[in-house]
């Protein structure tokens, strides 16, 4: 995909690698830099699952941009997407979805083992998400404070409300 606003469809949106640790709709697509992917898989084992679809203006829809399956103890996700232009460029939907795709170790069949979620899936999903807050979606302080010192941010009290206040977006570098 070489036209960075390419058509995206979401194949499966009730899938877990879309609703863990963020909810990913179509506006995550929007304001991608450059190229949307390279080097797509045009066939894969049975075992891997995909989720989203993408094609440049003319071309066919290709589905293998991020095949994932369970292995082992985690997960396997291969994705022929342009992190290295996106990660960097801060665009939003682009952090959100691969704080998904570091997520997806914690995949079991289609439950998320939540309770066991790595302190890097932790530190990734707070900040990505204002919404996690503002929903009420974490009810413990205690995963606010744990959050807070994976961003290295002191926790407590008067921190929580100054991190809420701020919004979590605004901790991420501009």
């Amino acid at each position: 995909m070489t036209v960075e606003d390419s058509p995206v469809e979401i194949l499966s949106a009730t899938d877990p690698l879309l609703n863990f640790p963020n909810k990913i709709v179509q506006s995550d697509f929007d304001g991608w830099v450059q190229e949307r992917g390279l080097y797509f898989p045009s066939e894969w084992d049975s075992k891997y699952k995909t989720v989203i679809a993408s094609n440049d203006p003319g071309e066919k829809s290709l589905a293998g941009g991020i095949l994932y399956c369970n292995y082992g103890r985690g997960a396997y996700v291969y994705t022929s997407y342009s992190w290295f232009r996106q990660l960097p460029a801060g665009v939003p939907g682009a952090l959100r979805i691969f704080a998904n795709l570091v997520s997806a170790g914690k995949l079991r069949g289609d439950v998320w083992d939540v309770g066991r979620t790595s302190r890097s899936a932790r530190a990734l999903q707070s900040p990505l998400t204002h919404s996690t807050y503002t929903a009420g979606a974490v009810r413990s302080n205690e995963h606010m404070d744990r959050t807070r010192r994976a961003l290295g941010l002191r926790p407590g009290k008067k921190n929580r409300r100054h991190f809420l206040a701020r919004g979590a977006g605004s901790t991420l570098p501009s």
